[in-house]
Parts: structure tokens; sequence; C-alpha cells
């Protein structure tokens, strides 16, 4: 973003990251939050985790050669994505589905059910 070398415009563009967390707590708010949400966030951060190991692994997408903080690749490959799946469900989303269970009601969808 504050590379010169790209024109402003191009470089403004990243600024959708200010506007996207607003947007999609509005969207929560207007339709409710599901609690299945948990669970199939999970499988499929588990699903894409796998599916990042068979990139180049100088991509290091998601975290699935090596973790952020040490660099490392801690054991086989199936321990390290279990491991970085399990850090990842307990850490960020167990948390926030928690707290967007207490700030926002059971969908209209979910009700009928």
């Amino acid at each position: 973003m504050w590379d010169p070398r790209w024109p402003l415009g191009v470089r403004a563009l990243s600024l959708f990251h200010v506007v996207w967390p607003v947007l999609l707590v509005w969207a929560v708010r207007r339709v409710g939050y599901d609690r299945r949400a948990w669970l199939v966030q999970s499988l499929l951060a588990l699903v894409v985790l796998v599916a990042s190991r068979f990139v180049l692994p100088q991509s290091n997408l998601n975290f699935a050669q090596t973790d952020p903080f040490f660099h490392r690749q801690h054991g086989p490959a199936p321990v390290h994505v279990a491991l970085t799946w399990l850090v990842l469900i307990t850490v960020v989303y167990w948390p926030t589905h928690r707290l967007l269970m207490r700030l926002f009601s059971r969908s209209e969808l979910e009700r009928a059910i």
C-alpha cells in the first residue's frame, strides 16, 4: 500500500479491509448468527489447510508449511496441519463464535427449523 511504484488507485484497493468488517457485522446483525457456523468454518479451514499443502512451499499459504511465529514446521505434514488447525479453531474461531452468539440472535432460518 505504501510502495510508490504502484499507482495510488491500485494501492487504495487495500482499503477494503476498513470497510469489510463493518459490512460483515451489518450482514450478521441483519440475518442473525447461525450457531452451526463454528463447525462449518472449522471444517472449511481444515480443507483449506490441507489444500494449501499442495502449493509451492515458498508461498506458505495459510501457514500450512511453517508456523507464522517461529517459521518452522512442527513434525510431519499431517501433524503440522493438525496443530495449525487446532490452534486456529481454539484460539480464533471458538472465541469469535462465542462472542457472535452473545451479540447476535439466531437467524430467522434457524428459528424456523
